[in-house]
């Protein structure tokens, strides 16, 4: 693994893992953009040190209100156009007929829209911009979670083979993270007032939020997922 500390054995953090990336990728890579406290810390390492070319995947196509306000704000506070797409999952949603009236399975089943992937967005990015064989940047911890740790400790920081990817904050505890964003002087996303983390599903604890307290949110997310109000009938009127 090229991110490997040859004294030590160990994964290269700080400024040497950057200089891997350096040799391995240029002055230009490719963020996958969440909007959450992790993607905007790895976002902040690396802006001095980098051309950095942002993407996102909303929820549904054309955004929810408040993603499209925090991308606005960040494109203003970085400097930089973030690239904007409906999300893999999304299109994954769609495909599995997740929250979808028996009216629509058949056109559905006959489009068969592509099932893509973060990394299909970058490299769709990268040759916007002219860049060959991107590294993509995404905000990996291995702090975050167990599976996350463990995900972090067998693949290492730096992958180049296959799926060229780069997680530079990978070390990072939570301490660091908040005096980044603190420094800084960025702002968290709305998402973090409403769930306490950015968004990343539509099952019930997310949009009973947001049938609540965002009506228009409700209603685009109700005109791609008919359905989803059946979500909240059963944990409201079922229990589960």
């Amino acid at each position: 693994m090229p991110a490997v500390d040859p004294a030590t054995g160990e994964y290269m953090t700080g400024d040497a893992l950057y200089e891997v990336a350096r040799q391995v990728a240029g002055d230009t890579l490719i963020l996958a953009f969440s909007r959450g406290k992790d993607s905007l810390s790895a976002w902040l390492s690396l802006r001095e040190r980098f051309n950095i070319i942002p993407f996102y995947g909303y929820m549904v196509p054309g955004g929810l209100s408040y993603e499209r306000e925090s991308l606005d704000y960040y494109e203003r506070f970085f400097g930089t156009k973030i690239y904007r797409f409906p999300h893999p999952l999304f299109w994954g949603n769609i495909n599995d007929l997740v929250f979808q009236p028996p009216q629509r399975v058949g056109v559905i089943r006959a489009i068969d829209f592509p099932n893509y992937t973060n990394m299909d967005l970058a490299r769709v990015v990268a040759g916007l911009n002219g860049v060959n064989d991107p590294l993509v940047v995404f905000g990996y911890r291995a702090g975050d979670s167990p599976r996350r740790r463990l995900l972090v400790l067998r693949e290492g920081p730096i992958g180049v083979t296959g799926l060229r990817y780069f997680w530079p904050i990978w070390d990072w505890n939570m301490e660091r993270v908040a005096q980044a964003l603190h420094s800084a002087g960025v702002a968290l996303p709305y998402d973090y007032q409403l769930w306490g983390r950015s968004l990343t599903a539509i099952d019930y604890q997310f949009a009973q939020v947001i049938r609540a307290q965002l009506p228009d949110d409700w209603n685009k997310l109700l005109e791609w997922y008919p359905l989803l109000e059946a979500e909240i009938y059963r944990h409201e009127r079922v229990g589960k």
